[in-house]
This record gives structure tokens, sequence and C-alpha cells, in this order.
């Protein structure tokens, strides 16, 4: 075996780990720079899925990932490069990972190292290449050394939807597990008080009020709600301790969908305006509307006919327009080379010679002579 082979050389260095570790004369731990699998000639890493370590060279700080796009460890390792080298650049930017991104920012991207700790065929599965991170990052975080991934002390459990909750908290697998309880109390989440209740957050508050996120937000803005005080909250999450008691006091629930209201139209029934619609292409709106306008024939079963509605569409109302009498909008519209809304905002403005007839006296008896 040669020793420009990456198996060769992983092989010898598991047997050395192996033997001197036990006896604490060992420095690294699962990983080294002999791990990095780049090709010799182009210098670039390799296309397959992998696991690939962030390495801070002063302080042995690391960043343990992997990865199963489809550029494989070259894609995700030059990705993770080009961001910091942009968060860098532009402190506005959110970080990839805030603690990482710090310590680029403060030590420099020379003392930073990009590498490959396993890859292959055998790595192309999702989990074995998770429960290798997690194995990677479990080992230096108990021989003291920092993790990117998370710290103990800042890490913040994960915001989740309260939607995605119960599957959440069904996920056992080793690497969530410390967070599962922090998950419940994600600060990201803000208590409210609506309706005489308090939420734990805008999202419950969603739910139980049958009103959408935005609009609660806007409520708040506008004071309708307000946002919860930190007794408030105890008091609330207490309360919830109590066996028996609902998560929300009084809830209100989201509301159902209508209950179908059978329509006639034209001597037609159809057991609901949606069924109207297929049958006869007319929409629902429309159908709708020609009900509460009372147009003959069309009615709600279980309401009967209503009154008809004076029709003011096509209704004709006489205008003078530049001091000459027309019979419509429209008609003096035409003459005059006017929109309607040019007439109808020069009335509005009191012009002279724009005015309806029928609403107040004209100002020149003399305008209409044929009239007299």
């Amino acid at each position: 075996m040669s020793a420009n082979n990456l198996d060769f050389r992983l092989d010898v260095q598991g047997k050395l780990q192996a033997h001197f570790i036990p006896l604490g004369l060992c420095y690294n731990f699962n990983f080294n720079e002999m791990c990095d699998s780049r090709d010799v000639e182009s210098g670039k890493f390799t296309s397959e899925a992998g696991v690939y370590c962030i390495r801070n060279k002063l302080n042995n700080a690391c960043y343990f990932g992997e990865t199963g796009q489809s550029k494989g460890l070259s894609g995700r390792l030059g990705t993770w490069k080009r961001k910091l080298r942009q968060c860098n650049a532009d402190r506005t930017l959110r970080p990839p990972n805030q603690k990482l991104q710090a310590d680029w920012d403060l030590y420099g991207e020379n003392n930073f190292e990009f590498l490959v700790i396993e890859f292959g065929v055998k790595w192309s599965e999702y989990f074995v290449r998770k429960e290798r991170e997690t194995e990677l990052v479990n080992a230096h975080t108990d021989a003291g050394f920092i993790v990117y991934n998370y710290s103990d002390i800042e890490r913040t459990a994960p915001f989740c939807r309260i939607t995605d909750r119960d599957r959440i908290l069904g996920n056992t697998s080793p690497y969530f597990k410390p967070y599962l309880e922090r998950l419940k109390e994600s600060p990201l989440r803000k208590a409210i008080v609506a309706e005489g209740n308090i939420y734990l957050s805008i999202e419950e508050a969603s739910q139980y009020l049958g009103s959408t996120r935005r609009n609660i937000r806007g409520k708040i803005a506008r004071g309708n709600y307000r946002y919860a005080t930190q007794e408030e909250i105890l008091q609330e999450k207490n309360r919830r301790l109590i066996p028996g008691n609902q998560a929300v006091l009084n809830p209100q629930n989201r509301r159902s969908k209508g209950i179908p209201r059978p329509v006639s139209i034209n001597g037609q029934i159809y057991e609901s305006a949606s069924a109207a619609e297929r049958t006869t292409g007319i929409t629902v709106q429309n159908i709708s509307q020609s009900i509460n306008r009372g147009r003959e024939g069309w009615f709600y079963i279980d309401e009967g006919q209503r009154p008809a509605r004076k029709q003011q569409k096509g209704f004709k109302r006489r205008v003078v327009a530049r001091g000459k009498l027309y019979e419509s909008m429209s008609a003096a519209a035409r003459d005059t080379k006017l929109t309607t809304s040019d007439i109808q905002n020069r009335i509005n403005r009191n012009a002279e010679g724009f005015y309806f007839p029928d609403d107040t006296i004209s100002p020149d008896k003399n305008i209409f002579p044929d009239q007299e």
C-alpha cells in the first residue's frame, strides 16, 4: 500500500489511535489532517456524500456536519466557505452559525481548515452519516473541546410550529433528546392576552381564536390585544399544571365551514350554492348576489323569496355639464369628451356649469331657454 492511498492512511491512523488513546498519549480524536481527501492534482474535495469538519487551528474548536447533496462534500464545504466570507464582509447578513462566524471574524480565515472525515458509498444513507456526526460531536465534547454545533450554555431550543409539536416531541433520536424539554419553552414565542385568555404564543392564539397570526399581530399593534406580563405567564403555566384544566381558559375554537343551504333557482332546487354552480356554471358569488337583491325565483329554501331591491345599476340621472342639460352622465360624457369620473369630480367640487338639476336650483334661470 502507498501512503498516497487515503484508505491506507485512515487504517494506519485508526490503529495508532486505538493504541495511544488509552495511554493518554494521543492529542487528536477521530480526525486530523490525514482525513483530507482532496484530489492531489485538482486540490478539490470529493463530490461524494460523507461527514466533514470545520476546525479552528488555534483552539481546536470544531463544527461537524454531514451532507448527501448532489455535489457532495465539495459542494457543502464550498458553500460553508462562501457564506463565512460573505458574512465577514457584510455584517448585516445572517451567519449560518453565529459562534463559528464570530471566531472566523476574530481569528481570520487562515486559522481555519476544512476536513473530510468520512466519504464514499457507505455514507450515502442519512441516518448513517448523522450517527457518525453525533459520535464525533460527543467525542470532541467529552474531550473538553469547543463544538460549534452547539453550546450547552448558550443553545436555545429550536423553534417549531404548535401543529408540529407532537411529531417533534415524538422524535427520540439521540441527537434531539437533550432539547425536547426546552422545545416547549422556546424564547421565540411571546405570550399574549386576547379575548380574556392568556395564550403562550401567537400560534396558539391563532388556533383557538380562528384568526391568522398576521391579524393577531395587527390587533396587538392597534391595542386590541397585548403581550402578557411575566406574572401573567407564570400564573397561566401554573393553572395548566392542575389536572383537568384545559390548555386555554374558555377557548374560542376556529369556525367550521358553513352548513350547505339548499337554494332554488328558477324553480330548480339545489342542495347548495356550490352544487348550483357546478350544474349551471353561475358562480357562487353571482348566485349569492342575485338572492340578496331579491331576484325573482332565486332564494334560499329555508328563507324564501326576499323582497326585490331597487335596481340602481343603469339608473339614468339628469346632469348639467358645461351649462348644458343631458339625460344621463353617459350622454354628457359622450358629448363633452370627458369621462363620467371627471364630470362627477367637477360636480363634487361645485365647478361652474356642473351639477345635478334635480338636486338643486339652477344658478341660471335662462340656462334652458328651450324649456321655458
